[in-house]
């Protein structure tokens, strides 16, 4: 459904909803009338003395619209006088002024002689002593309605306002018919003739009402029943009522309901009030039973008077109603919007459960009216919101829009888009109701603020290296757009960057490579890790500047999560170890390793995670975890989790910490080092793989990040990681290391292979467990860490018993100390694992020592076709390396030493000319085997010397030859630009001798040597 027939749909459904509210208000107001009515009537009807009666009809009377107070006056047996027999809601000192009109006798039957009366305070002719009490006591309006019987003046209703308007119209039609209603009743007091009229009125009131009216005695049996005048509803004849009791007559659920009802009434309740549902004629219809408690002559409950009222209707509309609004709640839960309605005149505010949930709080929480919506807007916010309100209520605008700040329940702040309209207005045009929605755009305008932020830091860094740098000026103030600036200046930084790092770490390892002293390696050794970190920092801020300009695309391949995971392990394990921390990692069985994705940004933020929790680490253990949130045949969702036992993060510091350019801590960079980028790399990445990222933590608490992200599942590759073999199931197996952690990985490990496992946290209790297996079911396998294996008596004990020497030892080795396989067979092990455990490793191992052949499938990513040269699959003859001619084209003298000796050191001769002009006149000379092309070079660029040995410029037999681009650029699109303009491979600089090396073999094809 469009957004306009959504508009459509919520209109229709207002305008729907309006009617029918409507329509409910006056159903209510008459029901409202007629329930005091009959109110009226159960009191005087009820017997008891009369000034109690009084009393209960003034609580009738102030339930009516703007009556809260008041007194009556009844006339004494001369109607010389009339006093004060009953008041509600007035202190002593407005009693004084009432005694005052007693006595004042001419005063009050003046006061009291004329038609009915409503003043306000103003209007009425008050000595000031008495005005002043009137104005204390906050009585603001009054009405004055004498009570005739027999054309005397019996009674009068003094009632009063406290609110600051006259009583209403529609309160003075109530409070007059109610003083007809009564004069019957009063007259009682001055004769037995008057009772007997007041009873005959009574009845022709009853007789009127078109309801159910019977009275029952203490009993529950009827004894006076009247029919409704139509008679067309629960018609039943009178002898069928008479002399019965209720359980014998009256159908369920109403039998029930009136049952309990008079069991409230017999226990002291004056009224109770009941709603039941009957099935009458095939349809339902429902009911209402007003019973009112009669008094004995003497005392005590003489049973009660009943009124059962049909309410259908009313029902019908209340349940047409409530679907209404079900129907827009769900239009504005589809649309997310949340939904208010405000009473200018009363202040009172009908808010949807979104409206409520936006802010955290549930609609039992918050309170429905103008005033808390006021208090939650951001004082910030607040007036330029009443400004746009009160230019919308004054008519100055056609709709109320607006955008601001609210406080949720924790004490935060969320951005809330207000819209709205006055739909309706009173007689003098003044607004009544407004009704609107709200939508929650915090997300939105949160991202708005970061690309800001971002903008705002990008600018900042751009004029920082304009100051250093003349051409990104250049760049920087060409450019019409400054994201159109930031791209062509990262090109260039990243070319000028990488050039001269290719160099330094080029030549510091070929030096490294020579006989040095052993103050010459140290220096050299410095100067590597120090261009290593440089180029790190580099690549942090070039790589953010990447995806804050949105050069960054991620690509889809086919990747075995295990190994990319096993492979983040070595990477961190030679860290983890040399700090002593115990490095545990475990992918859950369940999860597959046959993925599709982006394995090389997933791999740098899980090594970028993995590499804080190293470093923040002093001691303890870090833990990787991956595991499935949920999964299907086409993708699953998992969820990666790094603990350390590190010193914890403040919950204050948290907030910054995937920002960019921070850290928790503001001395972290001067101990640790880092650009404070990493995170908020981590964070871009994984937001752009689908995905969310965050930390928990609390200072000595140690520290878990984690991210979630969706990867497609290998079309190829389905079911668990590997079939784990039968031979494994039951096996029984001792885990022996100090590390509970350790303990608790292998032994989920195990368990997940079937194996009945047990572990051992120190040797006694090793040689406790493997001796008290039963003989007919020892123990076959014991992985023992290398603190265990380090204690000759532990051995000896071992070697020496019969039963334990059959154990087939398993050594938990120390990450690159897996030692050598004789020695560990001399000590009586059957093999070893390093740790961290791969679970690959661990399988393999197990089945090696059970004497089981078969292993873990270990499934890689299919070679990029695009890349790979026209030769012959499968072995080739030995290689000679020194027979191909390698043409280099590099600008940079120190680049071209670094490339020369780089190829020498691979075994392989090559030529180097200083720009494209001079590479097309080498091949002009004689034909060579490949040549590595630079890009940015004077004379003649790369891409065009390229474009022009393709079209035979340099002879037609090197018109094919395999160049390669070997340059600084490495940008967003540069590969795939380059490779569309006739290169046939990138690599970028600075160049490691393992990726050259891998490149010539795909590309040179294999040469019999000699």
């Amino acid at each position: 459904m469009s957004p306009g027939e959504d508009r459509d749909t919520t209109d229709a459904l207002r305008l729907e909803l309006d009617a029918l509210r409507k329509r409910v208000a006056e159903l209510e107001s008459a029901e409202s009338l007629l329930r005091i009515q009959r109110d009226t009537a159960l009191v005087f009807g009820a017997g008891g003395p009369l000034p109690a009666a009084l009393e209960m009809l003034l609580g009738i009377l102030c339930r009516i619209e703007g009556v809260d107070a008041g007194g009556i006056y009844l006339a004494d047996a001369s109607d010389e006088r009339f006093d004060l027999v009953a008041y509600r809601g007035v202190g002593e000192d407005f009693l004084d002024i009432a005694r005052a009109i007693e006595a004042d006798t001419q005063a009050g039957r003046h006061m009291f002689a004329g038609q009915p009366l409503y003043l306000t305070v103003d209007g009425m002719r008050l000595d000031p002593a008495r005005r002043e009490v009137v104005r204390r006591e906050g009585i603001q309006a009054v009405a004055v309605l004498p009570v005739r019987w027999e054309g005397r003046i019996v009674a009068v209703l003094n009632l009063a306002s406290h609110a600051a308007t006259a009583i209403p119209p529609a309160a003075r039609s109530a409070l007059e018919a109610v003083a007809a209603q009564i004069g019957g009743a009063v007259a009682r007091r001055r004769a037995e003739q008057a009772v007997m009229r007041e009873e005959a009125r009574y009845r022709s009131v009853i007789e009127t009402v078109n309801d159910l009216v019977f009275h029952v005695d203490a009993e529950g049996r009827f004894r006076e029943y009247h029919q409704p005048v139509s008679g067309a509803y629960l018609y039943v004849p009178p002898e069928r009522f008479l002399g019965r009791r209720v359980d014998e007559v009256l159908p369920e659920p109403a039998r029930g309901q009136v049952r309990r009802a008079l069991d409230e009434l017999a226990s002291g309740e004056e009224r109770v009030e009941v709603e039941y549902p009957l099935e009458l004629g095939g349809e339902e219809r429902w009911f209402q039973a007003f019973l009112a408690r009669r008094e004995a002559p003497g005392g005590g409950y003489d049973g009660a008077t009943a009124l059962i009222h049909e309410i259908t209707e009313r029902k019908l509309a209340e349940r047409l109603l409530s679907e209404s609004e079900e129907r827009l709640e769900l239009v504005l839960n589809g649309a997310d919007l949340g939904l208010w309605d405000w009473d200018v005149e009363t202040g009172t505010v009908i808010l949807n459960r979104r409206w409520a949930e936006m802010l955290g709080y549930s609609l039992d929480e918050i309170s429905g009216d103008y005033s808390t919506w006021e208090s939650l807007v951001h004082p910030e916010d607040l007036p330029g919101v009443l400004g746009v309100l009160g230019e919308h209520l004054g008519g100055r605008s056609e709709f109320y829009e607006a955008e601001f700040r609210m406080r949720t329940r924790g004490g935060g702040w969320k951005w809330i888009q207000a819209r709205g309209r006055v739909v309706a207005r009173n007689a003098a045009g003044q607004p009544r109701r407004v009704a609107g929605t709200h939508l929650d755009i915090d997300a939105r305008r949160r991202a708005e603020a970061e690309v800001r932020a971002a903008k705002e830091r990008a600018e900042a860094m751009n004029r920082t290296l304009e100051l250093a740098i003349h051409r990104a000026n250049r760049l920087a103030m060409e450019a019409d757009e400054a994201n159109l600036a930031k791209g062509d200046f990262l090109a260039h930084m990243s070319h000028e960057i990488r050039t001269p790092m290719n160099g330094v770490i080029g030549m510091v390892g070929l030096l490294l490579d020579t006989e040095l002293g052993p103050d010459q390696r140290d220096y050299a050794e410095t100067i590597r890790q120090s261009a290593e970190s440089l180029l790190k920092i580099i690549n942090d801020i070039l790589d953010f500047s990447k995806i804050e300009a949105g050069k960054v695309e991620l690509e889809v391949l086919d990747f075995d999560l295990r190994r990319l995971v096993e492979d983040v392990i070595d990477v961190m394990a030679l860290r983890a170890q040399a700090k002593g921390l115990e490095f545990i990692c475990l992918v859950d069985p369940a999860v597959p390793s046959g993925l599709r994705g982006d394995p090389g940004r997933l791999r740098q933020v899980l090594i970028n995670l993995v590499g804080n929790a190293v470093k923040f680490t002093a001691s303890g253990e870090v833990k990787v975890h991956v595991e499935a949130e949920a999964m299907d045949a086409a993708s699953v969702s998992l969820r990666f989790r790094v603990v350390d036992t590190g010193p914890g993060i403040p919950a204050d510091k948290q907030a910054q910490l995937f920002e960019a350019f921070s850290q928790a801590d503001s001395s972290t960079t001067r101990r640790y080092g880092g650009t404070g980028l990493g995170l908020a790399i981590s964070r871009r990445l994984i937001e752009m793989m689908g995905g969310a990222i965050g930390a928990e933590s609390a200072p000595g608490q140690g520290s878990t990040f984690w991210f979630t992200v969706r990867l497609g599942r290998q079309e190829a590759v389905t079911g668990e990681p590997w079939q784990v073999s039968e031979i494994l199931h039951g096996k029984r197996v001792l885990v022996a290391d100090a590390s509970g952690a350790s303990r608790r990985l292998l032994g989920g490990i195990l368990k997940a292979w079937r194996c009945r496992s047990e572990t051992a946290a120190d040797p006694g209790e090793m040689l406790e467990r493997l001796r008290g297996a039963p003989a007919q079911d020892p123990f076959e396998v014991a992985i023992l860490d290398s603190r265990f294996a380090e204690n000759e008596t532990l051995l000896r004990a071992l070697r020496s018993d019969d039963r334990l020497s059959r154990v087939k030892l398993l050594l938990l080795a120390p990450f690159g100390r897996q030692g050598d396989p004789a020695e560990l067979g001399k000590r009586g092990f059957a093999g070893s694992v390093t740790k961290p455990i791969k679970q690959s490793q661990l399988y393999n191992s197990l089945l090696e020592v059970l004497g089981v052949s078969g292993a873990a499938p270990d499934a890689a990513p299919a070679p990029d076709a695009a890349l790979t040269p026209d030769v012959p699959a499968g072995p080739g003859p030995v290689i000679s390396r020194d027979r191909y001619r390698i043409l280099v084209a590099e600008d940079n003298a120190i680049n071209q030493k670094v490339a020369l000796s780089v190829l020498a050191r691979l075994g392989y001769r090559a030529d180097v000319v200083a720009d494209g002009r001079a590479a097309l006149a080498a091949l002009r000379e004689k034909p060579y085997d490949l040549v590595f092309m630079d890009i940015q070079m004077p004379e003649m660029d790369g891409v065009t010397a390229t474009r022009r040995i393709r079209e035979g410029e340099a002879g037609a037999a090197n018109a094919r030859v395999p160049i390669i681009a070997m340059t600084a650029h490495a940008m967003k699109g540069d590969r795939e630009a380059f490779l569309g303009k006739g290169l046939n491979d990138y690599v970028a600089k600075p160049v490691q001798m393992r990726r050259l090396g891998e490149l010539l073999d795909r590309w040179l094809p294999a040469r019999p040597a000699g």
